[in-house]
This record gives C-alpha cells, structure tokens and sequence, in this order.
C-alpha cells in the first residue's frame, strides 16, 4: 500500500499554560499520527481524543524541548485532539503539529536522528540508511524566534508552518527505493538554538526494517 499523507493539524502559541493541543481532525484507524512538540518545558504526557498511546521517539532538553512522538496502528475518531501536558504546571512558546499517514507496516519506526545547531542557515542530521524501499521520511524543526522562514532541502517537502513565524515546521519525504548514507536537511533563515528531529518510518507489506521490528537510532 502506498504511502500517503492523510492529514496535518498544527498551532502555535506564546502566553503560557498547561498545555497545548492541536487543532481537531479526524482520524482513521489503523493510521500512523506523528506529532512534534516545543516548549520551554518538557512533555509530561501526550494523549488524544481517541485514547491512543504514543511514544516518545525523540526528546531534546534545554532552554526549549523539542520533542518527537509518535502512535501507529491507531484508533480512530471523528473529531481528534492531541495535547500535550508539560511538566512544573507551565509552559510559554507552546507548539505542536501532528501528521498523519495511511499505508504504513504495522510495526513501522526505523530509524530516529536529531541535530542540534546550525552551519550557517543549514541544518543536516546526521546520515543513516533505510532498512525498506518503501518509506517516510518525517523530521520536525524548530527554532528560538517567532520571524523566520524554513526551506525543506534534498527533495524533501515542507507540510506543517505552526503559525506565520514558522517557529515549528515539519518536512516529509516519500521514497520507493533503499536509502544509503542520506540525510534530512533544510534551511532556515534564523538559526537561534534550531533543532531539526527525523524519523523514518516503514511501509505496510515489507519484512525489513519495519516490518521485522528492527529499529537504528542514529546519533
């Protein structure tokens, strides 16, 4: 089955509080949500309308954490919500995203990556390589200013902008053929404490890398 962006929902807020939640939209069952999370606090839990249960793929910490999460297989609702709640009671420069994809295995993470910090307006993870033919490339980036613009590079493609800043965006890229020695790489035109997180995720019908359960954290 191919696979095939369902759904993005995304917000951005500066005031402070509990929590942040995405705009609401459906989700179909047995689907793939990935959300990307920042904050000048950490993720305590992460939950949705529907009940799902996600992982915590990715977690950078410092003066804002930015965290990668992820549910697969999922329950499905007509009206969802995904809201993070973060730890100390409060949080300012609240975003979260999620992405949602159908045709993906039912084990499907493969790889995970972060980079941390800038050349120039560049920011590159680092390299791995997909274990199927069939997959997506998702990465998440983030950074310490509200005026800036993100370019997806490497034939990658830009799906989410949290709000008009683009403080937090996310980037896809679908392949159909093995990937050896590639990155996730895109532009930003600020580079104050930028942090870009990758997950690649496998698609249905392989026995590879998704499929078989093996998963690589590449640091």
């Amino acid at each position: 089955m191919a696979i095939t962006r369902v759904t993005t929902a995304a917000t951005f807020f500066g005031s402070a509080n509990s929590t942040v939640g995405t705009p609401s939209f459906v989700a179909t069952a047995g689907n793939l949500i990935a959300v990307g999370i920042r904050a000048d606090s950490p993720v305590a839990s992460l939950a949705d309308t529907a009940g799902n249960y996600y992982r915590r793929l990715l977690d950078l910490q410092g003066v804002t954490d930015f965290s990668l999460w992820a549910t697969w297989d999922c329950l499905g609702h007509a009206s969802n919500v995904v809201t993070a709640t973060f730890q100390g009671g409060s949080a300012l420069y609240r975003g979260i995203a999620a992405a949602q994809y159908s045709g993906m295995d039912a084990r499907p993470l493969d790889v995970t990556t972060y980079k941390l910090g800038a050349t120039g307006s560049t920011i590159t993870s680092p390299t791995f390589t997909t274990s199927e033919a069939d997959a997506l490339i998702l990465s998440f980036g983030q950074v310490d200013n509200t005026s800036q613009t993100w370019t997806a590079n490497d034939g990658a493609t830009k799906i989410i902008s949290a709000d008009t800043g683009d403080v937090l965006m996310a980037m896809e890229k679908i392949v159909s053929s093995i990937q050896t020695g590639t990155t996730a790489s895109a532009d930003c035109t600020v580079t104050a404490n930028i942090m870009l997180l990758t997950a690649v995720f496998a698609a249905g019908g392989g026995g590879g890398g998704g499929g078989g359960g093996s998963y690589a954290f590449v640091g």
